[in-house]
């Protein structure tokens, strides 16, 4: 009994205990370098880039001033909401790389006004598509 509590435990141990997630300041995720996928390096942008972005996105002619906020969720997550054509939110989770801050865009969601129901994009080519129709300069 004793040797399988202690297997049991031993197990546990070392299939790694979940910690906390570190604290990310909202300027190291300002500054953070946008990805589709943890693991995939891509060129892109910045987070201050696609807020200056979505600020002035608009679905015709000439700019428009949109509200841009940011929310954090999480020690290491934040979401970015705008009202693009229909509500807008994209969820980010933070990690360091090379000391240099990376911000995972995990989903993208939008509204659709007349059915009142929210469309979600998990896939990165499609987060990818999405991204660079609103803001081709990332």
């Amino acid at each position: 009994m004793r040797r399988s509590v202690l297997t049991a435990l031993f197990v546990i141990l070392s299939a790694g205990a979940a910690w906390p997630a570190e604290q990310i300041s909202e300027a190291d995720f300002r500054k953070a370098t946008i990805r589709m996928d943890p693991k995939v390096r891509e060129p892109m942008r910045d987070i201050e880039t696609l807020i200056a972005c979505l600020n002035t996105w608009s679905p015709g002619e000439g700019k428009r001033d949109n509200k841009v906020e940011i929310i954090r969720t999480g020690a290491d997550r934040f979401t970015i909401s705008a009202p693009l054509r229909s509500a807008t939110n994209m969820y980010f989770e933070v990690f360091h790389e090379y000391n240099a801050p990376i911000a995972v865009l995990r989903r993208m969601e939008y509204k659709f006004p007349e059915r009142n129901a929210y469309q979600q994009i998990t896939d990165a080519e499609t987060k990818r598509a999405a991204l660079h129709s609103a803001c081709p300069s990332l």
